[in-house]
């Protein structure tokens, strides 16, 4: 690696010769390599597009953003802050906006409605007074979270179907202080009315069915890892409770709302298993004549690199869409030299496409569907509601970044944690509490 910074030194620039000794045992090591799925025929997956009357009227972002507190006097001491933000617009109000240029941020807030919420979780060298160890104070933050906000009572909702009867009992794969205990079968009646019950004299949480605990260690406290999956889970769990609210009280208004996601349809990890769940609750909905808009959208990653690949070469042309199946995923943008199975049945519970659209702009969109078997042979019928939401994600585009869309954009602002000032005075405020 060079010299890069710039100084008052010379800046060591690449040799443009150094290249010629190395041709040679190059041009011999690719003698012994193929390029997997060289060639790709995307004809059959592409379909045009044009804009379509809708009866979306409201839009509902939801994101997170979370920063990392390390106390100073203690460098292994560190917790973290993470804030979950809900953004709401009215359509017309977007509309209206748009025609008015430039436009500046007083704008934007008076047609914005914004929820936010934080969470604190301790990670490594910090646990609560009332619990004997690391991993029990980070459960306990994560259930006491979730208590406060109601998502305990969503989570056991969407667990245990409590919009159908009877619910069927749930599987725990492993104890949350008692490695050694497995596959416990826990009934929904079996938690008290704070979402706690009792196995084997220990304290179980409902946040505990996450199985989070399973990648938390007193070493490491409450890894990258863990945090990710907490975040995922969380901000599903919020789109499920406004979901839900609505469903319950007024129907007429769900049917005209969407909802984004600023990630893609997927449970990964521990939580995997949950995109069972709300597959399951979807399909409930859709049976009961309930109609709802959700898409999730990518903004970075192989798919999102890929998609751009197409555009281009000029094989996705604007105004078009592409639909994904698990042949060409597992083919040409996540090559598997083994294909076993469909890709992400196991993880989403949702089927993705490229959008490109006519002022040029690219997307990567998860929408739910009723079965991983759409990914054998997708289909534009297969996308509940597919031309009504691409039509309001033309109308959703920014040019602030690369692709864009602005209830993203608002709701990436509204959860984004500064360095400076906001974790600084973070990092003040931790070390001169509990240095006391």
């Amino acid at each position: 690696m060079g010299y890069g910074k710039i100084t008052k030194q010379l800046v060591e620039f690449a040799n443009k010769s150094s290249h010629f000794d190395v041709i040679d045992e190059f041009t011999s090591f690719l003698q012994d390599y193929i390029v997997l799925n060289k060639q790709n025929n995307i004809e059959a997956y592409t379909f045009p597009f044009e804009a379509v009357p809708y009866n979306i009227e409201r839009i509902i972002a939801i994101d997170s953003g979370e920063t990392v507190v390390e106390l100073n006097d203690y460098p292994s001491a560190k917790l973290y802050v993470v804030k979950f933000g809900i953004v709401e617009l009215a359509l017309k109000d977007i509309l209206e906006l748009s025609k008015v240029y430039p436009i500046c941020p007083q704008h934007l807030s008076s047609i914005t409605k914004t929820i936010t919420t934080s969470c604190f979780i301790p990670s490594s060298n910090i646990k609560h007074k009332n619990h004997r160890s690391i991993s029990k104070s980070i459960r306990y933050a994560m259930y006491k979270y979730y208590l406060d906000t109601g998502l305990a009572s969503t989570l056991k909702y969407i667990l245990y179907k409590e919009y159908e009867s009877p619910s069927m009992p749930k599987t725990l794969s492993t104890h949350p202080t008692m490695p050694d205990k497995h596959n416990i079968l826990i009934n929904a009646s079996d938690f008290d009315e704070h979402y706690k019950t009792i196995i084997e004299g220990e304290e179980v949480y409902i946040t505990d069915m996450f199985r989070l605990h399973e990648i938390i260690t007193e070493e490491l406290g409450f890894s990258v890892e863990a945090l990710h999956q907490f975040t995922l889970v969380t901000e599903h769990l919020m789109m499920l409770s406004l979901i839900r609210d609505m469903y319950e009280t007024d129907k007429d208004l769900l049917s005209k709302t969407l909802f984004i996601l600023d990630r893609p349809l997927s449970f990964y990890g521990q939580v995997s298993n949950l995109q069972r769940q709300v597959r399951d609750y979807f399909n409930f909905l859709h049976s009961q004549g309930v109609s709802f808009y959700l898409v999730g959208v990518e903004k970075s990653g192989a798919f999102v690199e890929h998609a751009r690949l197409l555009k281009k070469k000029g094989l996705l042309p604007p105004s078009s869409f592409m639909l994904l199946d698990s042949d060409y995923i597992q083919s040409y943008i996540v090559p598997r030299s083994n294909q076993k199975g469909l890709y992400g049945a196991a993880t989403y519970y949702g089927a993705k496409l490229f959008f490109h659209t006519a002022s040029g702009k690219l997307y990567v969109c998860s929408f739910p569907t009723s079965s991983a078997d759409v990914l054998q042979a997708p289909q534009p019928s297969d996308y509940p509601h597919l031309h009504e939401i691409l039509s309001v994600l033309e109308l959703l585009e920014s040019n602030a970044y690369q692709d864009a869309l602005l209830p993203i954009i608002l709701a990436n602002d509204t959860v984004a944690i500064s360095q400076n000032p906001g974790n600084i005075s973070l990092q003040y405020h931790a070390s001169k509490i509990l240095n006391k």
